[in-house]
């Protein structure tokens, strides 16, 4: 009996000893101070401004390379506002605009005439819209890709002016018009501050507008466009 007492009184000891142990080292484990873990920003402001390249045809009046070159090659920019709903999903919305114009830079003489033949050509393409957005910041928090994708309305307009024998005329586009469009981002950030970043990013838009052409009631022009942009973003 006095063994059995001997052992219970040891382990009650024990049991003690360990529980006082226990709390102790939770209470010491309180005080310490605790690692601070930097907050990602949850709001991004950007705007941007870069070269654009038109993917369809203009209206074809005007045929210098140097005019059709133009045409093609545009400038290209745009502004963007993103909630980010974690550390990689938000949701925000986009304005993204390209400009072109060209003129014929030697008029074409009219053979049966004395007068001339020069014709000018202006592309306005607005795009406004929502996408979903994705994110992923370095352990440095200095580095963030990004990729965005969603869809909008796009307003397309042309603008060409005929000059023959000294009189103007205006041609109005018959595909101007508003539809349906989609696009996407993909580009990097760096952070030279803690809410200041520069960026470079690939901007793709890709659109179909359906006009009349004569007999032809289901024509469709494209008037999708790809830029490289360089940007300035405001992260908070």
């Amino acid at each position: 009996m006095n063994t059995r007492h001997h052992i219970t009184t040891i382990l009650i000891f024990i049991t003690i000893f360990l529980l006082n142990f226990s709390v102790r080292s939770q209470n010491s484990s309180d005080t310490l101070p605790k690692p601070q873990v930097a907050k990602l920003p949850i709001i991004r402001i950007g705007a941007q401004i870069g070269y654009g390249c038109r993917l369809g045809a203009s209206n074809n009046i005007t045929w210098f390379p140097e005019a059709v070159s133009k045409l093609r090659n545009n400038l290209n920019f745009g502004a963007d506002f993103t909630f980010y709903l974690d550390k990689h999903i938000g949701l925000g919305m986009k304005y993204n605009g390209i400009y072109a114009q060209a003129k014929e830079p030697v008029p074409n003489v009219i053979v049966d005439g004395d007068g001339f033949f020069a014709p000018s050509e202006k592309i306005g393409i607005h795009y406004m819209g929502i996408f979903f957005a994705g994110r992923y910041f370095t352990v440095s928090r200095k580095h963030c890709l990004f990729i965005n994708a969603g869809g909008g309305y796009l307003r397309y307009r042309n603008s060409t002016v005929v000059t023959i024998g000294g009189y103007s005329g205006s041609i109005k586009d018959i595909s101007t018009g508003g539809h349906v469009a989609f696009s996407a981002d993909v580009g990097y950030d760096f952070f030279v501050t803690k809410s200041l970043a520069i960026g470079l990013q690939v901007s793709t838009t890709i659109g179909y507008l359906k006009y009349e052409n004569g007999k032809e009631l289901e024509k469709r022009r494209n008037v999708g466009h790809v830029g490289i942009l360089l940007g300035l973003r405001f992260n908070k």
